[in-house]
């Protein structure tokens, strides 16, 4: 199987055994294709004369928006059966990436800050986004929201969250189990 290339969008079919099309999905990788470009292709396979995309729809509506060229991979002809036990296969294989992926990998480019995410995660083994409201000394969905993106900024030194990291020890250590 080769990866092939087209803007001729008539050409594919959506399943309806597909996952709906979600609009805040088309629109994140809308804004990811604008920032880094199409990193992968669409799977497609032919049933019944029509070619049908097994995993990609939200990749293939934004590029189609976008004006943008397909890239897909053409499994081949299936049975109705047969794709939809493809398409499931392919979706149930796929693993999105945790808080602590996020981090662990902001922390290898030498990020300081994340490094000091994955020292404390590490060394007391509390949430990411807890230890992330710690070092921001803030709370709330915008701290995860930063980890992610990887614009997350400490506002404690390693010595200063010690100490409060310490207190939260000794308080865990009085309450009943």
């Amino acid at each position: 199987m080769k990866v092939q290339k087209t803007t001729n969008y008539s050409m594919f079919t959506l399943i309806s055994e597909n996952r709906k099309i979600e609009v805040k999905k088309v629109r994140a990788l809308r804004k990811s294709i604008e920032k880094y470009g199409i990193l992968r292709s669409i799977v497609v396979a032919q049933i019944n004369g029509i070619i049908a995309i097994l995993d990609g729809q939200h990749l293939f509506t934004a590029l189609q928006l976008l004006g943008l060229p397909i890239f897909y991979t053409n499994v081949g002809e299936k049975s109705k059966e047969e794709a939809v036990s493809l398409m499931a296969t392919l979706n149930s294989t796929a693993s999105n990436w945790k808080l602590f992926d996020y981090c662990y990998a902001f922390a290898k480019l030498n990020n300081e800050d994340y490094r000091k995410v994955i020292y404390f995660f590490e060394k007391y083994n509390y949430g990411i986004s807890d230890i992330g409201a710690v070092l921001n000394c803030s709370t709330g969905h915008e701290v995860v929201t930063r980890l992610k993106r990887g614009d997350f900024t400490s506002q404690l030194s390693i010595d200063q969250a010690e100490v409060i990291f310490g207190y939260i020890e000794n308080i865990l250590s009085v309450l009943p189990e």
